[in-house]
């Protein structure tokens, strides 16, 4: 799946606000009609019901709980235009 497919799978979804229901065989998704549709991808249009914010993080740490306190602690920092990773003290 390319990340247009998933773009398009997405929108679909959410136009459609069926997101708590379930995808059964017969209901598949058709991303054909939205590729056709939505020939290019640079190009979009936005729902006028969704929002957000553009986030350009430059340090993201993932931690675990672990037992006795032990945590593990992943910390990813941004140096230039690639992510370094370090393991942290729990």
């Amino acid at each position: 799946m390319t990340k247009f497919d998933s773009f398009c799978t997405r929108m679909w979804i959410d136009y459609c606000d069926e997101n708590d229901d379930w995808l059964t065989a017969s209901s598949r998704l058709d991303l054909d009609e939205y590729k056709n549709k939505y020939n290019d991808q640079n190009n979009i249009p936005r729902p006028k019901h969704w929002s957000g914010f553009l986030l350009s993080p430059t340090k993201i740490e993932f931690w675990k709980d672990v037992e006795g306190r032990l945590h593990q602690r992943l910390e990813y920092l941004k140096v230039s235009n690639s992510w370094k990773k370090q393991i942290l003290y729990p």
